[in-house]
């Protein structure tokens, strides 16, 4: 199917719905407001797939050279099908972005970066960049294990409770189990994923 995408910000409340849907939750005024405040937050992308909005995405630069992915929303039925690799392709065309960092709780996201980037981290065959942020920042100065080019970190609890209504979860096991391993789902954790294009 095409999808069609465009640097515009949808409606809020059909933005919302979609978010409800992706994330399997209940729409409701707390979605609402949720999705409102992130579409002000940087530049969005808006996803169609030629009948209605199938997703949006929003990006900020982190620095001179980093895109941040701040967040996409895809309805379920068209997650899985490289939109999302394609969006972050265009804002990356658009900006010049050397590098590209995000924060989530699935491992299909961590994938979609995995194989647009090269020196992803954090990665199973890799160093982590784990720590405690909590306990590490200030108790210690700074955290173990991570060297200049891995900016990856877990934080333990950043969500306080699933992101999602229903975990996530990807059909290569063996990487299931490691990135269950460093995410916590139930308890919220979140896990700061960069690497270069």
């Amino acid at each position: 199917r095409k999808m069609f995408i465009y640097k515009s910000t949808p409606s809020t409340i059909e933005a919302a719905r979609v978010a409800a849907a992706a994330f399997t939750k209940t729409y409701s005024q707390e979605v609402y407001e949720d999705v409102a405040q992130h579409l002000a937050e940087g530049s969005v992308y808006t996803i169609f797939d030629g009948v209605s909005l199938a997703g949006f995405a929003i990006f900020n630069m982190a620095d001179h050279e980093t895109l941040y992915l701040a967040g996409i929303i895809l309805r379920p039925d068209v997650q899985g099908q490289g939109v999302a690799a394609k969006v972050i392709g265009m804002a990356r065309e658009e900006t010049g972005a050397k590098k590209l960092m995000l924060r989530t709780q699935s491992l299909r996201m961590w994938s979609v970066g995995n194989k647009l980037c090269h020196f992803w981290y954090p990665n199973p065959k890799g160093r982590l960049g784990y720590y405690d942020h909590a306990s590490w920042i200030g108790a210690l100065g700074s955290p173990p294990f991570v060297s200049y080019e891995d900016k990856s970190k877990i934080i333990r609890a950043f969500y306080g409770g699933p992101l999602y209504g229903q975990k996530p979860t990807h059909r290569n096991r063996p990487l299931q189990k490691w990135w269950d391993s460093i995410c916590d789902f139930d308890r919220g954790d979140a896990v700061v994923c960069y690497g270069e294009f």
